[in-house]
């Protein structure tokens, strides 16, 4: 699941992550994308966590909003490593 941290991530994560498991599909992990640099920081840091705690999903990481492709690149790495052995153990 990808999910935008913004305000009303909660909601929509947990429905998202309900709606799949309704379903009996399978889950790898969340991953929080920003695609706006706008939005309080303490809400945003906060949605991470509280959909950590109630989603019962991975959290694999976070993504922020940045031109810099290099950066992204390298945040990405370990996220992408954490989906690649998550498939590899299925």
């Amino acid at each position: 699941i990808v999910a935008e941290n913004r305000l009303g991530t909660i909601n929509h994560t947990l429905l998202t992550i309900e709606a799949i498991k309704n379903r009996k599909l399978p889950i790898l992990g969340i991953v929080f994308n920003r695609s706006s640099e706008d939005g309080d920081p303490e809400v945003l840091e906060d949605n991470v966590l509280i959909v950590d705690e109630l989603g019962g999903e991975d959290v694999l990481g976070e993504l922020p909003c940045s031109k810099d492709d290099d950066l992204l690149r390298r945040l990405f790495v370990p996220i992408g490593n954490r989906i690649f052995d998550k498939l590899n153990r299925e």
